[in-house]
């Protein structure tokens, strides 16, 4: 059963980065299916989502500096304009929503009130308060949770894919990529490097199947290769995650 409520933009907040970056992006899952059951995770637009090239999903990280500016304000209410290509709405993430300044807030303002097409507008923040009270007054409020079985072991292609998004700076914080990381560094010998092959293939699907993301999932499917060479040439896990981490900061 989907956790959407008919709003036009939601806050995720709470938790880990881990657990608000994933909370949010199966809100964005579920906004883009069109199965009664959302999301369905089989139909063309789950598939889409997964593999991060659906063209209604659009997502905004901030810069090196940790902001999100005005002109990326603009582009999304540019994009907002335009009717949904493929699903029934279009969503936009913005990952470190609090990194937002006023004037890109206030240029959204609008639009998150009320869109001029189908949209959805998801805000992750770890600060919510970051947020102008009259952007969070337009907004439902979601919790993120960490689970509580840690001990619980990660499936190989879930983790497959945590290490992808690391690597295309989808996870913007030191303490974000650690976590992502955390599964990586416990591996030894070949697994290690199956696990960054099996990412670094992910990340060249994603880099073919969607030009906007091409170059940063190029640069993180390079390094995936360096990290490959490095622990071929018996640098530890640990120690390649370190490189890792200090190469996407």
């Amino acid at each position: 059963m989907g956790i959407l409520g008919g709003l036009h933009a939601y806050i995720v907040t709470g938790g880990s980065e881990a657990a608000r970056e994933a909370l949010a992006f199966r809100l964005a899952r579920e906004a883009l299916c069109s199965a009664p059951d959302a999301p369905c995770g089989v139909c063309e637009d789950c598939r889409k989502s997964l593999a991060r090239a659906h063209p209604d999903l659009h997502e905004v990280s901030p810069d090196e500096r940790g902001a999100i500016k005005i002109e990326s304000a603009r582009a999304m209410r540019e994009a907002a304009q335009v009717k949904p290509n493929e699903a029934a709405r279009q969503v936009f993430l913005v990952h470190g929503a609090d990194g937002m300044n006023v004037a890109a807030q206030n240029a959204l303002l609008a639009t998150v009130e009320e869109p001029p097409t189908p949209c959805v507008f998801i805000f992750v923040c770890e600060n919510a308060r970051a947020l102008l009270g009259t952007v969070r007054s337009r907004c439902g409020l979601v919790r993120a949770e960490d689970e509580e079985d840690e001990a619980a072991p990660a499936s190989p292609e879930g983790e497959a894919r945590a290490l992808a998004r690391a690597l295309v700076r989808g996870v913007r914080s030191k303490s974000g990529l650690a976590e992502a990381f955390a599964p990586f560094t416990k591996l030894k010998g070949d697994g290690a490097v199956r696990r960054l092959e099996e990412a670094r293939s992910t990340l060249a699907g994603a880099a073919a199947a969607s030009p906007q993301l091409a170059s940063r999932a190029l640069r993180g499917a390079d390094l995936a290769s360096r990290a490959e060479d490095m622990l071929r040439a018996n640098v530890t896990p640990a120690q390649v995650a370190a490189w890792l981490i200090a190469s996407l900061i």
